[in-house]
C-alpha cells in the first residue's frame, strides 16, 4: 500500500502578477528531516549557478528577490522606521539555525545587479 504525504496549498497573486504558493506537507514519519543538518541538505537560500543552470538563474533573479530598500530606497512600502520589516538583507550563515528557522545561506559570491 502507497501512502501519500497529506498536503494543503493556497496560491496567491502577487503584485507582479506570477503566482505564490503556501504548501504544507505533513510527511511520514520515516521521511521528516529530523536535525538542522538535513534541512540543510533540503532546502537552500542561494542563487542557482548561472552557467550550469541559466533558466532557473534568470526566473529566481527577475522574479523573486526582495527590494531594493534600505537606504537606497527609504520609501519602499516594506520600510518601517527606516528598517526594512522583512529583516532584509538576510545574513550568511553556514548552517540553518533557530526555532524560527534561519536556512543556510553560503557566501558563494553569486550576485547580481537589479
Amino acid at each position: 500500500m502507497t501512502v501519500f504525504p497529506l498536503r494543503y496549498h493556497v496560491i496567491e497573486w502577487q503584485k507582479k502578477g506570477l503566482p505564490h504558493a503556501h504548501i504544507l506537507l505533513i510527511l511520514h514519519t520515516d521521511h521528516k528531516p529530523r536535525g538542522l543538518d538535513e534541512y540543510d541538505r533540503m532546502v537552500f537560500v542561494e542563487l542557482p549557478d548561472k552557467d550550469a543552470h541559466p533558466t532557473l538563474f534568470e526566473v529566481v533573479t527577475s522574479c523573486m528577490p526582495h527590494g531594493p530598500c534600505g537606504t537606497i530606497n527609504p520609501h519602499c512600502p516594506c520600510m518601517a522606521d527606516d528598517v526594512c520589516s522583512k529583516g532584509y538583507p538576510k545574513a550568511f550563515t553556514e548552517h540553518t539555525t533557530g526555532s524560527y528557522l534561519t536556512y543556510h545561506r553560503r557566501d558563494d559570491g553569486r550576485t547580481f545587479e537589479r
